[in-house]
């Protein structure tokens, strides 16, 4: 449960990004891999199939983590908002 929420937080906390550029996300499996470039909102299935791979069962056994890096200007507030979540 922990992961999910560090997870959701990570993604939480990029999704709030002043320049709402949301073509220059990251997606990786949280075990490491290869990092992939993506542009959300997406599903994980649909980021590796864009990118030419395959997604196998076994792919989904441990959770995946979407990053993105914004500047903030200190003491700015900022306020995260889901227009919707999707997990299993």
């Amino acid at each position: 449960m922990k992961r999910i929420f560090f997870a959701l937080v990570v993604l939480a906390v990029a999704a709030c990004s002043a320049d709402r550029n949301f073509d220059s996300w990251e997606m990786q499996n949280e075990n490491g891999g290869e990092v992939y470039a993506v542009t959300v909102p997406c599903t994980v299935a649909g980021a590796l199939l864009d990118h030419g791979v395959q997604p196998e069962k076994s792919m989904f056994d441990s959770p995946w983590v979407f990053r993105k890096k914004f500047r903030s200007r200190q003491g700015r507030y900022h306020v995260l908002r889901f227009h919707g979540l999707g997990y299993s």
